[in-house]
Parts: structure tokens; C-alpha cells; sequence
């Protein structure tokens, strides 16, 4: 009697703790349960902005991508002014050589006219165009300059028109003068050796009367 006892009390012993262990574990699950985080949803986003189309890019030996920009078109610049066939340049001095412009022998640039005085200076002139552009600019200067102050200068008596020039030298070119080519100036005929050296003299005529009474002063002495 006493052994069966036993068995039936180790047995009721047995099941008692089975069934603690199932029932700690289903607390466990509840437990675990209760403080897990609970998922929630963030505020609606925009959807992100399109972005431009990548291109292919190579620089310095290497090749990646890069945005792809916007095409930029350049305007053409505009057309320099037209000019008439027969508008003669604007210079009489030629800037390459310094000599007198022939009238035959100009070129077109940025709307103006510059003449040379023989072929060859225009290609030179186009090597260089802001260097002998200056010249011209300096010579329009002293031209406009000189105007001015023949503007104001007192009038004189007109020359006998078949007075021949005062001088037989050329200021300019230093040859002898061409008695059909000649300028009243200050009530004096100065003569030249071509046509050119006439406009050349009224751009400083200071200078060129100072040869030219050089030379007077030469004949007087003979």
C-alpha cells in the first residue's frame, strides 16, 4: 500500500509541474505581446522630383555621368552697316606704312572703310586689326582737331587760281611738286608731288609748313 501511494503522489507531483511550465509560458508570450512596438506609419511624402536624364560624361580619362543641361543657343552677331561702293576711306594715311592712302586699295572691317597705300598692307592690317585701327583712330583725331580750329580761324582772301605753289619740294614725300596738285592754306598754295599728300597735309599742317619753310629758307641762301 505504502509503494502505490508513493507512485500516485509522484505522479500528481509530476503533472502539477507540467502544467506550471505550460502556463509560464503563456504568460511569457502575453508579456513579450504587450511591450512589443507597435508598427506605425509615417506622414504621407510627396513623391520625389524627376530628375533630368543622366548623360554620359569622360574627362581626363574618366567616365561617369552628369545631369544633362539645358542646350544653350548663341545669337550670331549682327551684320556691320553696309557701304557704299564708292565711299572712299576713312584715313589718308595708311597705318601699315604711314604712307599716303591710294584710294584703290582698301578693305572693309567692322563696318568701316580703311585704305592703304599699296597692296600687301590689308593682309598686314588683318594680322593685327585693334593695333593699326588705333592709328586711324589717332589720325581721325588730329584731323577733326585741325578742323576745329580752321573753323575758326579768320577768313582769307581766295589765291589767284594760276598762282603756282610756293615750294618745289613735297612736305611729305619729299619729291617735287606736281604743279596740278596743290592746297590753299592760310593764304598760302603749297604743293605736293601725288594726290594723298594734300589730305596728309591738312592732318598737322604745322609739321609740313615747317619743311616747307626749310625749304624757302634753302632758296633764299642760293
Amino acid at each position: 500500500m505504502m509503494k502505490a501511494s508513493s507512485l500516485f503522489a509522484v505522479g500528481l507531483a509530476i503533472g502539477a509541474l507540467a502544467v506550471f511550465g505550460v502556463r509560464a509560458l503563456s504568460l511569457d508570450d502575453e508579456v513579450s505581446g504587450a511591450h512589443a512596438p507597435t508598427p506605425t506609419r509615417g506622414p504621407a511624402t510627396d513623391p520625389a522630383p524627376e530628375r533630368p536624364p543622366a548623360v554620359e560624361a569622360t574627362h581626363a580619362g574618366h567616365t561617369g555621368t552628369m545631369p544633362a543641361r539645358a542646350e544653350v543657343r548663341e545669337e550670331p552677331p549682327g551684320e556691320p552697316p553696309n557701304i557704299a561702293a564708292d565711299q572712299p576711306p576713312e584715313n589718308a594715311v595708311c597705318p601699315v606704312m604711314g604712307n599716303p592712302v591710294d584710294p584703290e586699295v582698301t578693305i572693309d572691317y567692322e563696318g568701316r572703310r580703311i585704305g592703304f597705300c599699296c597692296p600687301g598692307c590689308d593682309k598686314v592690317f588683318l594680322e593685327d586689326p585693334e593695333k593699326y585701327l588705333k592709328k586711324v583712330d589717332a589720325e581721325r583725331a588730329r584731323r577733326d582737331a585741325g578742323e576745329g580750329e580752321r573753323a575758326h580761324a579768320p577768313a582769307t582772301e581766295p589765291l589767284d587760281p594760276d598762282r603756282p605753289p610756293e615750294n618745289e619740294i613735297c612736305p611729305v614725300m619729299g619729291n617735287p611738286v606736281d604743279p596740278e596738285v596743290w592746297v590753299d592754306h592760310e593764304g598760302r598754295r603749297i604743293g605736293f608731288c601725288c594726290p594723298g599728300c594734300d589730305r596728309m597735309f591738312l592732318e598737322d599742317p604745322v609739321k609740313y609748313l615747317k619743311k616747307v619753310d626749310a625749304e624757302l629758307r634753302r632758296r633764299a641762301q642760293k
